[in-house]
């Protein structure tokens, strides 16, 4: 699956309101079939790049 692909999954999961890795990771990879490990590295990319906030085990969107 395509990196591509699952970055506006995460996007749009998290238009919600914050989640834990647990509801992201069951929500992109039913929508997706990415693997767990996947989308955790894309998610550390995406909080790397500042477009994520992560408290304790919350992710959020940034603005």
């Amino acid at each position: 699956m395509a990196r591509a692909k699952i970055k506006p999954v995460i996007i749009e999961c998290l238009r919600e309101g914050p989640k834990s890795l647990d509801e992201i990771i069951s929500y992109v990879s039913e929508k997706t079939g990415a693997e767990a490990r996947i989308i955790k590295g894309i998610l550390t990319k995406m909080v790397k790049r500042g477009e994520l906030r992560r408290t304790d085990d919350t992710y959020e969107l940034v603005g």
